[in-house]
Formats: structure tokens, C-alpha cells, sequence
């Protein structure tokens, strides 16, 4: 990759991974990287969802990594079922049997018989009792009873290409399954806002920038809760995701929990187009993203430096340059050494450590994803090498919980494959209180797995 502005790709053609990857030109990675932590390349066959950049072909045809991939596929090959198994097992001790037949047959004939000229007789009897032994009938029954499973299959809307798939499928015990987007919608919805200051609750459904934010019964107006306004501009902010109207709803465009944060800073009077013009929502002047450090699994963090001024309709609390992060709560709060309340930033007390991290665990407890978000003010920018180690003395802002509501379907599977005698097991990288309580106990695949 030559250069990129924000390019966002989508590469779960290849990695299975549903996030999209943020792609950066200038990063030098060893050469035996895995797949996914390639952010300098370009793949064929994967999704541009934002951004623009441009690339130089390097391969082609079956040198690209579908071509790889192609090719292994077509250089697998096929194991015997269970079923097959058994059946060639069946046959060995079928044919072995037989022939110990024949040789006792013949063996005690010409024992009792002494008389060597009876040995044509007794070896044609012995042949035809191994003859009888083999079950003819054996194969054509076991094809009629896969043929019947496939019907079966086809009325529960599942086509079978290969008998033997059949019974493979009837030999599962365990199903490992991932948990966002699949046991759940992947449509994520803000609930809980937890600052220094308040504990929050919020109304509306979807990724719809209206509703209320409460505190108790009571509507917060912004200009009483600088740390709740403060952590909704870093909300939207640091974040690179885009909301639309679509008709009468909105949609997403980029990772569901970044849209999840746009749509809370839109309930608190807060939009955002990131300089996109006819967006829906009204542009505000005086926010201009300088540099980045984007979210990885590694870091579990992101952080953007923006430029804010004192125009703006929901100013900071700091002006001018400021780091925004946001992230896993737990390494945020550790790169904190102040917080904000109601007043100015104070230094972080032990006991309001301990208070932020049981507040995470309550939300987690919940079935809440949780973020937490901070801001640190620069004097000066510095160089993009240099800039994760401007994330220390942050100032802590609060906890944002969303929601990620499970299937309606996945009740009803969970309890079909435990009658059916599978273990189904759930793979996620949420917070293991999240994953336990979500969607809830009772109807959890376990044990829980981090991924």
C-alpha cells in the first residue's frame, strides 16, 4: 500500500473477522505476520468501507491469498465418516471371521473324516457358510437410511449434496460458536453512562440519535455535567464510524459499537458527520482529527488527538489540542491519574479506582458491553511514533455499557442441542461477566471461552 486516508476494510472473507481493519501504509511488519495483523496490505476479495488509498498490485490469480486459499482447498482430502469407519471395521472382522470358518470347516472335516477325498465337499460347505455370514442387504439398508435422513434434512430446509454428510452431522458433540453477530444481533445500543459525577440512564432503540439521557427521572441538560459532556465528544470523536438516515431508520456504517457511540452523543445534542457534506446530521466546526492510534487486540485501546475549539456547541471541558481515548476500562483507568467530576479535574483517589472498576463489574454483570473513555490536553503535537506514549495522566471520564441483544432464536437452539446430547460452547472475547450474563444464564451455551 502507497498511502490511505482512514481506510477501513472489511476482511472476513480471510480471517472470518467481522471488524474492519483500520489499513496504515507507513507500518513495517516482519514478513512471517499473521493474515490479520497485516495492516500495510490490501487483499483481494475483501471490502472497502470507508476511506480512500492507493495500492500496488504485487500478486495475482492463484498467488493471492484466495488463490492460497483455493488451493488448499482443493489439495484436502477427504476422511473416512464415523459410519465409514464402522462399516470398514465391520468388513475386516467380517471377512477374517469367514476365513476362520473355512479353515476350522475343513480342518475338523478332515479330522473326523480321515479321508482326503471329502476335502472338495467340505471346503464347498465351508464357502458357503462364509458366504452366508456376510449381510448383503447391509449396504442398501444403510443407503435407504441416509437417503431418508436427507429427506428429513430438506424439510428443515437444509440440502445435503452427500449422503454421508448425513450421518457426520448425526455424529456431533460438540458446537464451539462465536458470540456477537451470531448468538447475537450485533446491533449494539447504549443503556448505562457511569461518570464521577452521576450514574446516567438512556433511552431510545437502534442507532438513532434521539432520545433522553436521565439521571434518575430527570433529563441531564449538558451544560451541568461537564464530565458526561465531555466523555459524549469523545464518544464521537474518537470513533470512525458514520451514521445515515435510511428511510425512515438509521444505519451503521462501520463497527456497530462505534455506532452505538454515535447515536448516545446524538441524544446528547451532539452530532457528528466527520466532515462528510448532505450527512444528515448537522456538521460541527472546530473539531479536526490530527492523528490517530488506532484500536488493536493487542493494545485494547484507542486513541485519536483532535483539535477543538470554543465554539463548539458541546465544548470540552479542555480546549484546544486533546488526546481522546477509549477502550477496555481496566487499561484506561490505569493510564489515568485524575478524574473528572462536576468541577475541575481532581487527582484519582484509591477508593475512586476501586469504585470505577466495581461500576465495571456491575455493568459487565448486566450483559453490558462496557468502554471506558479519558482525555488528556497537549501542549503540542508530537510525532505519530511518539504518541502512544502521550497515553499516560490521562483524565478518567466514565463508563459507557451497551447492549448487544441476543437472537430470538438462540433460546430455542441452545435447548435443541442439549436434548439432542451436544455440548454447545460459546467463544467470545467480552468480559467473562458479560459472556456469563449474556443473554442470560439459563439459556447459555457452556463453558465460556475467551477468544
Amino acid at each position: 500500500m502507497l498511502q490511505a486516508a482512514n481506510l477501513q476494510v472489511r476482511e472476513a472473507a480471510l480471517t472470518g473477522e467481522a471488524e474492519p481493519v483500520l489499513k496504515q501504509p507507513e507500518v513495517t511488519l516482519p514478513l512471517e505476520s499473521a493474515l490479520g495483523d497485516r495492516l500495510n496490505l490490501v487483499f483481494q476479495g475483501t471490502e472497502i468501507l470507508q476511506g480512500r488509498g492507493t495500492v500496488l498490485v504485487t500478486q495475482t490469480g492463484m498467488q493471492t491469498e484466495l488463490g492460497r486459499i483455493a488451493t488448499l482447498i482443493q489439495s484436502v482430502e477427504s476422511e473416512p465418516t464415523p459410519l465409514q469407519q464402522r462399516m470398514a471395521q465391520l468388513g475386516n472382522v467380517l471377512v477374517s471371521g469367514s476365513l476362520v470358518l473355512v479353515a476350522l470347516v475343513v480342518a475338523v472335516g478332515l479330522l473326523r473324516t480321515g479321508d482326503l477325498s471329502l476335502f472338495d465337499e467340505l471346503l464347498e460347505v465351508s464357502l458357503s457358510m462364509a458366504v452366508a455370514v456376510v449381510p448383503e442387504g447391509l449396504p442398501a439398508v444403510i443407503t435407504v437410511t441416509l437417503a431418508l435422513g436427507t429427506q428429513r434434512m430438506v424439510r428443515r430446509h437444509a440440502l445435503i449434496r452427500k449422503l454421508p454428510a448425513v450421518e457426520t452431522l448425526g455424529s456431533v458433540t460438540t458446537i464451539c460458536s462465536d458470540k456477537t453477530g451470531t448468538l447475537t444481533q450485533n446491533k449494539m445500543v447504549v443503556q448505562q453512562v457511569q461518570t464521577l459525577g452521576g450514574e446516567y440512564s438512556v433511552t431510545g432503540e437502534g442507532y438513532a440519535p434521539m432520545g433522553d439521557i436521565l439521571e434518575g427521572d430527570q433529563v441531564v441538560q449538558m451544560e451541568t455535567a461537564p464530565a458526561l459532556a465531555g466523555l459524549l465528544r469523545a464518544a464521537a470523536l474518537c470513533n470512525d464510524a458514520t451514521l445515515s438516515r435510511v428511510g425512515s431508520g438509521w444505519t451503521v456504517l462501520g463497527d456497530p459499537t462505534e455506532g452505538a457511540l454515535l447515536a448516545l452523543a446524538g441524544k446528547g445534542g451532539f452530532h457528528v458527520t466527520q466532515g462528510q457534506p448532505g450527512d444528515d446530521s448537522p456538521a460541527q466546526d472546530g473539531d479536526r482529527r490530527i492523528a490517530e492510534i488506532p484500536f488493536t487486540s493487542e493494545r485494547k485501546c484507542m486513541s485519536v488527538v483532535v483539535q477543538t475549539g470554543p465554539n463548539d456547541p458541546l465544548p470540552l471541558p479542555l480546549l484546544g489540542l486533546v488526546m481522546l481515548t477509549k477502550g477496555s476500562p481496566e487499561l484506561v483507568l490505569d493510564r489515568c491519574s485524575t478524574g473528572q467530576g462536576d468541577g475541575i479535574p481532581s487527582p484519582l483517589t484509591a477508593d475512586q479506582r476501586q469504585t470505577i472498576l466495581a461500576h465495571n463489574d456491575a455493568l459487565a454483570a448486566r450483559g453490558l458491553r462496557v468502554l471506558g473513555f479519558a482525555m488528556k490536553p497537549l501542549s503540542e503535537m508530537v510525532a505519530n511514533d511518539h504518541l502512544e506514549a502521550e497515553e499516560r495522566d490521562l483524565i478518567w471520564l466514565g463508563l459507557v455499557g451497551m447492549l448487544d441483544a441476543p437472537r430470538p432464536e438462540v433460546r430455542a437452539a441452545v435447548a435443541a442441542c442439549r436434548q439432542a446430547g451436544i455440548r454447545p460452547v460459546m467463544i467470545t472475547g467480552d468480559h467473562p461477566l458479560t459472556a456469563r450474563r449474556s443473554p442470560k444464564p439459563s439459556a447459555l451455551p457452556n463453558p465460556t471461552l475467551p477468544s
